[in-house]
């Protein structure tokens, strides 16, 4: 199976933490303005205390933008050399 991805390497040359900051902003406010649609977090513990998912995803309807975030949190990683939180966006643009 080939699935396409962007290493955290290629996000940090491509994407300008000014950038990041400012759509962020621009999403807060149309949060404030009911611009937005985000369902009920899901969450699930794997393991109490020691490994947990949530997934979050929202909808801003003018911008045809769908965004979901999974955050994984797995402490045996530690032991195996792998980050403990692993964190996935997805932005998809509807086109027009």
């Amino acid at each position: 199976m080939n699935i396409p991805y962007i290493s955290a390497e290629e996000v940090r040359k491509n994407l300008l933490m000014e950038d990041a900051t400012q759509c962020t902003e621009n999403v807060y406010k149309l949060k404030s303005q009911d611009k937005t649609v985000v369902w009920p977090t899901i969450f699930y513990e794997f393991d109490p205390g020691h490994a947990d998912m949530d997934i979050k995803s929202g909808y801003l309807p003018e911008l045809h933008i769908f965004g979901h975030k999974t955050v994984a949190f797995m402490e045996a990683n530690v032991q195996k050399g792998l980050p403990d939180l692993v964190v996935a966006d997805f932005l998809l643009k509807k086109n027009r």
